[in-house]
């Protein structure tokens, strides 16, 4: 067997490996708001092509990472990091939840008008072109285009100066909080309706906005 055969071989196995890695993942999502619904295992290790006791071993490996991350990640998350060129998994610890992360926002927020504008495009983009995908700040704008350069940018801006408007998900990316949503959509009801904003109170918080606030 040749050289180049060997590692056509191994590349058709890694690939056969993640793309069957991707068929379980896909299979366990299903369960997302349908918790009252099964899971038919054998359905599953049959379409995987398993048999033996690669089947038995499938359901222990699941079982067993709903344990780790039950018990080892209980208060902390997996996130991707890189370090001089290096891709490691780290470990930080969870965010806090909604109601906990109010708490940290400031009884008194200032919003500029390019901040104000901003918040309302990310919150627009996120629900109605996103469509919920978030936003990964670590891509290389190099790469991009300019339109998604200068998104990435504005949102960099954003979370820089106001960081209560975006919290992580075990990933590299980025999504809008819950009160980033409420008030970027506040924005643009003002927005339309042709009405000057100069002041949102939303969970206890007032935010102030004008041209040379800051």
């Amino acid at each position: 067997m040749s050289g180049n055969t060997v590692k056509e071989t191994k590349k058709g196995n890694s690939q056969d490996f993640l793309r069957k890695l991707h068929q379980i993942v896909s299979a366990l999502g299903a369960f997302k708001n349908h918790y009252h619904k099964k899971l038919n295992f054998n359905k599953l290790v049959k379409f995987l092509k398993l048999e033996g006791v690669d089947k038995d071993e499938l359901l222990y490996l699941i079982l067993k990472f709903q344990e780790q991350f039950n018990e080892v990640f209980k208060d902390h998350i997996l996130e991707r990091k890189i370090i001089n060129g290096q891709t490691y998994i780290v470990s930080e610890k969870k965010l806090h939840t909604y109601k906990e992360k109010i708490l940290l926002i400031p009884d008194t927020v200032r919003l500029c008008e390019r901040e104000s504008n901003i918040l309302s495009d990310v919150t627009y983009l996120f629900q109605y072109v996103r469509r919920g995908k978030g936003f990964d700040l670590e891509k290389d704008t190099t790469t991009l285009e300019e339109k998604s350069t200068e998104l990435l940018k504005s949102v960099r801006l954003l979370r820089q100066e106001h960081p209560y408007f975006f919290v992580k998900n075990g990933s590299s990316l980025i999504y809008p909080s819950q009160i980033a949503l409420e008030l970027g959509n506040m924005i643009q009801a003002y927005n339309k309706s042709n009405k000057r904003l100069n002041t949102i109170t939303l969970h206890k918080c007032t935010f102030l906005f004008g041209k040379n606030v800051g």
